[in-house]
Order: structure tokens, then C-alpha cells, then sequence
């Protein structure tokens, strides 16, 4: 096996599988899933990514086009912080660390998809979708989510942002300032 994760995801092409046995792992952050890449933990209650110190307002996985990730926990990230002016507005917010983020450089036509995990933190995000990020006509600039459950003390679980579309199915949010929120031509599909 590999000795980190961000290893083994810089040296990896899809489509494959990376197992991740159970136990903590601490990451320098950003890492990149690349396209038809899939993590599977070993128990969302046994294994656990964390940032290293020093990465707890960074985004901890850009996501592509195909990739599945399940079967985590997260834990970690920090930074967000709500303005004091416009308290109610979270495009107004200080932005720190978030979970998942699509790739910037991604065209997807097969949504990302979050399933069998949880996220802890105090004042982080769990997922920023944003259908802005390139002008490429055929990228659809969405994501799925399937029990991601959420614990965010002061942070947020779900922000689809600029055209972005996501699916949110048997998700949990707790102590978030915002849980679900669409902003921008963001669209939320949830159940």
C-alpha cells in the first residue's frame, strides 16, 4: 500500500478503486480525486481524514467527473465565519475550509457522488457546488449526496452556488448556520 492518501490520489487514474483501511489519516491538503477514481473507507466510524496542521482552512478534496466516495469520516477544517453587516448572507462570509468542491478544471457530465459518510468541524463546510467554475457548455456542474451526514458547529453543510444542481437524499445537518442553501441560480434537489 501507499503511505498517504494524497499519495496514492497523485498516482492514480481512473477508472480504479483506492481502499482505505481503517485508522486516522492526516493530509496535506488540497488533494484532487481524479475523474472515475472511487474511495472506499473502511467505516465512516473507523476511518477518519484530517488535515495536517496548518491546512484547516483549505478545501479538502476537489472532485471530478465519475468520482464515488464512501464510507468516511472528515474532520478538521475551520475558517468560516459569517459578516458581521450582512449576517443572513452567506456569499458575505469569510470562507474556510470545505469538504468537497468540484474541480475547477473538470467538465462533468457524471456527478460526484458523497454516500455513507460524515463531517465534523467547527466552522467548515461540507460541500461548496459551483456550476460557475468554466464556461465549457457541456459541464452540468453538480453533485450527489446520499447519507452525508453534517456537524458543523457555526459552519455550513450544503452551498450550491452560480447555476451549480445537486441531489441531497437522506442528509443530516446539525449545528450549522446555514444547512442547506442555494444562492446565485443554485439548485437543490433534496428528499
Amino acid at each position: 500500500g501507499w503511505a498517504s492518501l494524497g499519495f496514492a490520489l497523485q498516482n492514480v487514474t481512473g477508472p480504479a478503486t483506492i481502499f482505505v483501511k481503517e485508522g486516522t489519516y492526516t493530509e496535506a491538503l488540497p488533494m484532487t480525486i481524479p475523474a472515475n477514481v472511487t474511495l472506499k473507507g473502511d467505516g465512516q466510524r473507523n476511518t477518519i481524514i484530517q488535515p495536517q496542521v496548518g491546512d484547516s482552512q483549505e478545501t479538502m478534496f476537489f472532485v471530478n467527473n465519475g468520482v464515488l466516495v464512501e464510507e468516511f469520516q472528515f474532520k478538521g477544517l475551520t475558517g468560516f465565519q459569517l459578516s458581521d453587516s450582512f449576517p443572513h448572507d452567506i456569499d458575505e462570509a469569510t470562507i474556510g475550509g470545505v469538504y468537497f468542491r468540484l474541480d475547477p478544471t473538470a467538465v462533468i457530465t457524471k456527478s460526484p457522488y458523497i454516500k455513507e459518510s460524515t463531517a465534523f468541524s467547527s466552522g467548515g463546510i461540507g460541500a461548496v457546488i459551483d456550476g460557475g467554475l468554466n464556461s465549457n457548455p457541456a459541464n452540468n456542474g453538480s453533485m450527489v449526496f446520499h447519507t452525508f451526514t453534517q456537524v458543523h458547529d457555526t459552519g455550513a453543510g450544503f452551498w450550491v452556488r452560480k447555476n451549480g444542481k445537486s441531489e441531497i437524499v437522506s442528509c443530516f445537518t446539525y449545528y450549522c448556520d446555514f444547512s442547506l442553501v442555494s444562492t446565485s441560480g443554485g439548485k437543490i434537489r433534496a428528499l
